[in-house]
């Protein structure tokens, strides 16, 4: 049962109170932003470089480079939030591998030996197993060939 009448921490610490860091030209509401695009949301996490082993299922991917060690076959799919090609990677860095999905004009330009950051992604557990990918807002771009 949830407490109605109890009063709220109002300590600087306490998470619910916690202001986040202003971007320039950023409209603002009682102190708080007001975002207009999942992007803007990501660029405030930061885009420090994440590792494999810091990856948590249901969660954003800042800043991922991995070595692209196999590419499984391309197959077509039709749904109502996506149609067209959907193919499945395994990469890996020096903590460890995990599972990609590769969309649209990425299926046919990443290849196996590639090295590709993956910018503004996102991060799921599948079957036990962590998966990355760019998503609608996120960017894969080539670091090495």
């Amino acid at each position: 049962m949830i407490e109605s009448n109890k009063k709220l921490d109002k300590s600087p610490d306490h998470p619910i109170n916690l202001k986040l860091p202003s971007i320039p030209g950023q409209s603002r509401i009682h102190g708080q932003p007001v975002w207009s695009s999942a992007e803007e949301r990501r660029q405030l996490i930061g885009a420090e470089e994440q590792k494999v082993v810091d990856l948590q299922g249901q969660s954003f991917v800042r800043s991922l480079d991995l070595l692209i060690l196999r590419k499984y076959p391309r197959r077509v799919v039709a749904s109502a939030r996506y149609s067209g090609m959907v193919c499945s990677a395994v990469g890996r860095d020096d903590t460890g591998i995990v599972g990609i999905v590769l969309w649209g004009e990425h299926v046919n330009m990443v290849k196996s030996g590639d090295v590709v950051r993956i910018n503004n992604g996102w991060c799921r557990a599948q079957n036990g197993e962590l998966v990355v990918s760019t998503g609608r807002s996120g960017r894969l771009t080539f670091v090495e060939s």
